[in-house]
């Protein structure tokens, strides 16, 4: 006797499965990470600067791009960790520490506080990779600035828009206010949202993808089921 046969449809919702597992395991493989230390140089010659951080990490990607520190997979050993961050300074150095505070402050967000130290009177430029509505709509956000590398302090008020730094449209906080430190704190509520202008197949995109390709392994799955065969013997007899 002949083992069953598992369902078509089955069968294909498992190899599907199967290679997008096969996928994700050859690209976790391919991820490699780099250490560095809080003494570790991140020089930026032509802007007479130089960035540190406070604490050992890793990343697994780091360039020097248009005077500009480009990160990606920043991960520190207090559990910080950052996507995608950007930094640049001009006529000083920095010291940065990426508090652990306000990480998981919103489930599903981007919440940061980065605090830090400075020598030289220059400035400083940071990019947390946020959505382009946190900087398009000030109700996706919460940005406080203040000039004190301790932000839980009564020593600086918190510093308001255009007074010693400055928000650009791609998200980039300039800070040209700061004398021996800053601290920013921001929270990004864009998921919170949902753009109600756009058309509903762009608010519903990875939705309306997924039962669609849910909908054609049935249906093959229905074609291959009932293709035309071989009549049963019961038939054949008569």
């Amino acid at each position: 006797m002949k083992p069953p046969r598992p369902p078509i449809i089955l069968t294909l919702v498992c190899l599907v499965l199967m290679g997008g597992a096969c996928q994700a395991g050859v690209y976790v493989s391919a991820q490699t990470t780099t250490p560095f230390t809080a003494s570790t140089p991140f020089s930026i010659p032509a802007c007479n600067a130089t960035i540190y951080f406070a604490i050992d990490g890793s990343y697994s990607q780091a360039a020097l791009e248009n005077d500009t520190w480009v990160f990606s997979g920043l991960v520190f050993i207090n559990s910080v960790t950052l996507n995608s961050f950007n930094v640049s300074a001009q006529d000083c150095n920095i010291t940065l520490y990426f508090s652990e505070l306000f990480r998981g402050y919103l489930r599903g967000q981007e919440a940061g506080l980065l605090q830090y130290n400075l020598t030289g009177p220059g400035i400083q430029r940071f990019n947390f990779g946020l959505s382009p509505s946190f900087t398009a709509n000030p109700r996706y956000r919460d940005l406080m600035v203040r000039f004190s590398s301790e932000f839980f302090t009564n020593s600086s008020e918190v510093a308001r828009l255009g007074e010693g730094w400055q928000l650009a449209s791609d998200g980039t906080v300039t800070v040209d206010g700061a004398v021996t430190g800053a601290s920013i704190m921001y929270v990004d509520y864009s998921n919170m949202y949902k753009e109600t202008s756009l058309p509903f197949y762009l608010q519903h995109s990875v939705t309306l993808t997924a039962v669609s390709l849910m909908s054609a392994v049935v249906v093959i799955g229905l074609v291959l089921r009932f293709k035309p065969g071989k009549k049963p013997r019961a038939e054949e007899s008569r």
